[in-house]
């Protein structure tokens, strides 16, 4: 228990403790700094699957209850609040400190950390939006410690994706007869945006792009696990008074030093196997440059799984057939 947060035990049958299963909330020491993590899995000698989680400034940890259930059969899974996120929110004293290659080092030193506590050699590693563009920066550093990554709306050009995804929420509105969203859309401009309205901008456009994104079946289940996740035990009452406001320092502080990365640019190769799950109904990423940019990536293997009913998060959405590609892919991995 840390300040009333834990993870619950993994059941059995009738309900005990899972024998050999792993169950953990835990805080690791990440660049001098305390961070929070959770490890789930119903081996604790499972293969390790560890999570990066989209914002910046968002946990997944919350969620794991909704959608982790059939990866922990399989995986021992770590999802980490990054700094400024979730439990971590502490971990930021300066913002100054926010910096895309400070998230880039102390996720490469939880691999390393996870690896030599577990004694393997390599991880699966997956990455959802921002976390996708931290995912590849991460396995291009070290790759001997990857198995495979997998890119889940996976971010690539950020400016130009951002406006393509402004265009495409205004024009989905329109044909929804959702006038008075597509006129405050087009009042306010496309990305990038800056200045004192800059977190109300942001807010208008994503709540534009998740209402009329996705399918109505992935709404519908998206809307059901962020309801759990307000009342999840991995996160304290504290946490979650302080969660929203931490978010938006982080996601207002780091989201614009994505303008400087294009992975079609900067990460042309990578040494590992790479696969992206992609959703076409996805506004909030839309998956256009995604799509490009794996064609061009010179890597080992390249694939790319389509999620039809899904909108940017197929791992909520179609969260059955999101852990049998991730087995498919680990599968894949060691047989290579």
């Amino acid at each position: 228990m840390f300040g009333g947060a834990r993870t619950p035990a993994i059941p059995d049958a009738r309900g005990r403790a899972l024998a050999g299963s792993i169950a953990r909330l835990e805080r690791v020491t990440l660049g001098g700094v305390p961070q929070w993590i959770t490890l789930r899995g119903h081996r604790a000698d499972a293969p390790l699957l560890l999570v990066l989680a989209g914002g910046p400034g968002a946990s997944q940890m919350p969620w794991i209850h909704a959608c982790d259930t059939a990866l922990e059969r399989a995986f021992v899974v770590v999802h980490w609040d990054q700094p400024g996120a979730g439990r971590t929110w502490r971990a930021v004293r300066d913002a100054a400190t926010l910096t895309v290659e400070r998230y880039v080092r102390d996720a490469v030193a939880l691999a390393e950390l996870l690896c030599a506590r577990f004694a393997r050699e390599r991880l699966l590693l997956v990455g959802h939006s921002w976390g996708s563009v931290l995912a590849a920066l991460v396995a291009r550093r070290i790759p001997h410690r990857v198995q495979a990554l997998v890119g889940v709306a996976q971010q690539v050009d950020a400016d130009a994706t951002d406006r393509l995804g402004w265009e495409r929420a205004a024009a989905a509105a329109r044909a929804a007869g959702d006038d008075a969203t597509a006129r405050r859309l087009v009042h306010q401009g496309p990305p990038p945006y800056a200045g004192r309205a800059m977190l109300a901008r942001w807010r208008t456009l994503v709540s534009a792009q998740v209402r009329h994104g996705g399918t109505a079946e992935s709404r519908a289940r998206e809307a059901l696990v962020q309801r759990r996740a307000r009342a999840a035990p991995e996160h304290s009452w504290f946490d979650r008074l302080h969660a929203t406001r931490a978010m938006e320092r982080t996601f207002a502080r780091v989201y614009p030093q994505l303008a400087a990365l294009d992975l079609a640019r900067d990460v042309p190769r990578l040494d590992v196997p790479v696969t992206l799950a992609l959703s076409p109904h996805d506004l909030v990423v839309p998956p256009d440059a995604a799509v490009r940019w794996l064609a061009s990536l010179e890597a080992p293997r390249t694939s790319l799984v389509w999620f039809e009913r899904s909108g940017h998060v197929p791992q909520v959405s179609e969260a059955e057939k999101f852990a049998g590609m991730l087995e498919e892919v680990l599968g894949t991995a060691l047989r290579a």
